[in-house]
């Protein structure tokens, strides 16, 4: 009886880690700006943390274009300039959030 307890409660430990504290993340949709402002922007810690790696992929997917941040600017500073511009620009929040991660990039490189 318990060797058969021990494979339900594993599968059921895994099934609840994959579902982030039991709220199941399929599907996300983190196309346009509006998206990811919700995100970033969201009181929960898994949303935000949602955005955190989707920014650090977009930059990553990106590379030859992010090449120009300087190593200073910490992946924080680069989700709060990416937040600031989107709240600054709303006429753009229907545009591909990656794209708008990359001109807010580029607006930290000006400043």
């Amino acid at each position: 009886m318990r060797k058969a307890v021990l494979p339900v409660i594993l599968v059921l430990a895994i099934m609840f880690a994959l579902t982030a504290r039991g709220r199941v993340v399929v599907g996300l949709k983190l196309d346009s700006g509006r998206d990811l402002l919700a995100t970033c922007t969201a009181e929960d810690q898994l949303d935000r943390s949602l955005c955190t790696g989707y920014v650090l992929g977009t930059l990553d997917a990106k590379k030859p274009l992010a090449l120009g941040i300087p190593r200073s600017f910490s992946l924080l500073q680069v989700i709060d300039t990416t937040v600031q511009y989107l709240q600054a620009h709303p006429e753009k929040l229907d545009e591909r959030s990656t794209d708008l991660i990359m001109l807010a990039v580029r607006k930290l490189e000006t400043n």
